[in-house]
């Protein structure tokens, strides 16, 4: 933004005055999606990767890290550690190893609010080596 600026018709020192604006995530907008938010198979390597996009008011993406999420993600018997790599590009490597049949939850939060989705409820079902 450009704003030009004068007093009784003199313009200020500096004027015009150049201004930029940094888009503010909106959590509600704000999406995940992965392997690790879906209903599947325990795997032998139990990893279950997920990632989440930042994205403003308009729905368009921030394209710039810094945030930090809350995530929770509670398995059939336990609450389960995730990691969250911040990829600096307003997208989120976020990983959880589960190696139990049954439900799980994953809870992801914002500043204090939900982002789209969330909770993300699903089963998983035990894996099995035919060979």
């Amino acid at each position: 933004f450009i704003v030009d600026m004068d007093w009784k018709g003199k313009p200020l020192a500096g004027s015009p005055y150049k201004f930029e604006f940094a888009a503010c995530v909106d959590a509600g907008n704000t999406i995940a999606a992965g392997a690790g938010l879906e209903a599947g198979l325990t795997t032998p390597d139990k990893k279950r990767p997920f990632t989440i996009t930042t994205l403003d008011y308009q729905s368009k993406p921030i394209g710039r890290g810094g945030e930090k999420f809350d995530i929770k993600v509670t398995g059939p018997s336990k609450e389960l550690k995730c990691s969250c790599e911040d990829k600096k590009d307003g997208t989120y490597a976020c990983m959880y190893e589960a190696d139990e049949a049954g439900k799980y939850s994953v809870a992801i939060q914002l500043k204090g609010q939900k982002i789209k989705g969330s909770p993300f409820s699903f089963k998983l079902q035990r894996f099995v080596d035919a060979s």
